[in-house]
């Protein structure tokens, strides 16, 4: 992995921000928005790597400040975010680490029909967070960069045809040289159809991505059919689905190719005092080690206000993985659940109290079933000012 100069990527993230806000009047102009964010949480987990043998339990501190700043107009925005995460074990003081994740992002109005966006970032974790909460997949701790950078633009045709256009490029490296970095190139379309004044809208949605690593070439084609219902202002439901093929290219093998489907759900539902989502999405996924695995993920969200200052939550995620070359591979499957207490002690001060319990499961593994247990207390501090 390419060691990353975190000083001077920091200088050249704000430097690339404040000229971004000194554009000409016509793009930034005279509304400014300021964020701040301060987590500060302590956590006890029964087995803070997800090892199957010798668990390890520990209780950690994280200190997790925030940043945002947006200058707004009539014509666009541009933000700019940093987060950064510190973590430290009060034993084990090897599993130490700084999450960071820095992004800048904008979008302009070029004529009345046709609007750009762009997005560039820089991310910095480890595989056995992000895996985790990407496919359910257990692996050894290590850290993981990514970079970035994706644009796109929407055309309005008329009040009922517009289209979305967006490339993206991903760059994912690894710690471990064992492990596969890869180079993912991506372009996705939407030609979109809007009926009842936009409460329906219908979309043909082609995508073609292009991925490299040490360990081989993959191409990949969808196209799928999507519709998105407006119930009303605070009930959306979004519906997706459709079929890929993909070519796989080895040194020194055959090609090999596949098909499947892909597939994209959500409900969304706001009322005075809750928030219910439900979700379930079908991709084709490049794990660890370079190779494909199809995962299927549902999650639901809920929260209800108690009371003025107490609220109530839960969410669940549940995890299925399999190779799409072989239908008889292994049973892989992933799920955690996570219930919350919060309490607003200012308007800028919240208290959170939560508990996780997260399950692996994997026959091919000599112990099948892991297990995890996590109770965290935070105390979340906040800070808006607009000119």
């Amino acid at each position: 992995m390419n060691t990353v100069n975190l000083p001077m990527m920091t200088f050249l993230f704000w430097l690339l921000a404040l000229l971004s806000f000194l554009l000409p009047d016509t793009v930034l102009a005279n509304r400014y928005l300021f964020q701040g964010r301060l987590n500060v949480r302590s956590q006890y987990s029964d087995n803070i790597s997800f090892e199957r043998t010798n668990p390890r339990e520990d209780v950690l501190v994280g200190v997790q400040p925030s940043f945002m700043f947006r200058s707004q107009t009539a014509k666009g925005l541009v933000d700019a975010k940093v987060t950064y995460d510190v973590i430290r074990y009060v034993e084990e003081s090897n599993e130490d680490r700084e999450n960071q994740d820095y992004s800048l992002n904008g979008r302009y109005k070029i004529t009345e029909r046709l609007t750009t966006r762009w997005r560039g970032g820089f991310r910095r974790d480890t595989s056995l967070d992000s895996l985790l909460t990407e496919t359910g997949e257990v692996t050894r701790r290590q850290d993981v960069d990514r970079y970035l950078g994706t644009v796109g633009f929407d055309w309005r045709y008329s009040e009922r045809t517009g289209a979305k256009l967006t490339y993206q490029y991903l760059n994912k490296q690894y710690e471990d040289s064992t492990s596969a970095d890869y180079d993912r190139h991506s372009v996705h379309g939407s030609f979109d159809r809007y009926f009842n004044y936009g409460t329906d809208v219908f979309s043909l949605q082609p995508g073609y991505e292009y991925r490299q690593s040490d360990t081989g070439e993959l191409d990949n084609y969808t196209v799928s059919l999507a519709w998105k219902h407006a119930f009303s202002e605070t009930f959306t439901l979004f519906l997706s689905g459709g079929g890929r093929y993909s070519e796989q290219r080895y040194p020194g093998r055959d090609s090999e190719d596949s098909s499947g489907y892909v597939a994209n759900a959500r409900f969304d539902k706001k009322t005075d005092t809750t928030h219910s989502v439900l979700g379930y999405q079908r991709t084709l996924y490049t794990g660890i080690s370079g190779t494909e695995s199809e995962v299927d993920t549902f999650s639901c969200s809920f929260e209800k206000d108690l009371l003025r200052r107490l609220s109530v939550g839960v969410s669940g995620r549940l995890f299925f993985r399999r190779s799409p070359e072989d239908s008889n591979s292994g049973d892989r499957r992933y799920y955690q659940i996570s219930p919350n207490l919060k309490y607003m002690l200012t308007e800028k001060h919240v208290l959170e109290l939560g508990y996780r319990y997260a399950n692996q499961y994997d026959d091919e593994e000599e112990i099948e079933t892991l297990e995890k247990n996590s109770v965290w207390l935070v105390l979340r501090f906040r800070y808006d000012r607009i000119w």
